[in-house]
């Protein structure tokens, strides 16, 4: 069947194409809920009309799409969270979390489903983070995850100081270690001579 879109259908058409769709689709989805209209001679005329408008109003989102990604554009944006002492965060930081701290932070409103993470943050650190905030307009955001306490910290702290108490006792070990060996060396060659 062949229709009209009046309104955007997200991955089908925009308004005011003219499509052939499965005539079940348009009489059970697309023309009750008022997206599209049948293709008659009189809807045609009418076509032109609603083109204008949805070239408008793409052109407004455009602009819209491309103030926003200006002022998000370079921008720093900081989630604290709970993480392990060597750094590995206690779950995940996800494109939700991103999103309400960058509504929270910078006031300007992100869909989560926007925002692209190359893969799953499980550590503290920065990570540049792309925003698809329209189809023709993307963003740079600089991320920052920290640490929501210091006691991450303190025992990062205290594991450097284990660690090097550790070594040191090594090394003390090693020396000792040395002085053993030279004494049973001795030991073997008075036994030697005894012989």
């Amino acid at each position: 069947m062949r229709v009209i879109f009046v309104e955007d259908v997200v991955n089908v058409a925009r308004t005011g194409d003219v499509k052939e769709v499965k005539t079940g689709y348009a009489r059970n989805y697309l023309i009750p809920k008022g997206l599209a209209v049948a293709a008659t001679a009189q809807q045609l005329v009418r076509l032109e009309a609603l083109q204008k408008i949805g070239m408008e109003r793409s052109a407004k989102e455009l602009g819209e799409a491309q103030e926003l990604a200006g002022k998000l554009d370079g921008s720093n944006v900081t989630i604290k969270v709970k993480a392990g002492p060597r750094g590995r965060l206690f779950g995940s930081v996800t494109n939700a979390m991103i999103a309400k701290e960058v509504s929270e932070t910078l006031g300007l409103s992100v869909d989560r489903k926007g925002i692209a993470l190359p893969k799953a943050i499980h550590e503290l650190g920065n990570f540049d983070i792309r925003v698809r905030i329209h189809p023709e307009v993307n963003a740079n955001i600089s991320l920052v995850v920290e640490s929501d306490s210091d006691i991450s910290e303190i025992i990062v702290g205290d594991l450097a100081e284990v660690e090097s108490t550790n070594s040191q006792e090594d090394a003390d070990y090693d020396s000792n270690g040395e002085e053993d060996d030279d004494l049973l060396e001795e030991v073997e060659t008075s036994e030697e001579e005894n012989e």
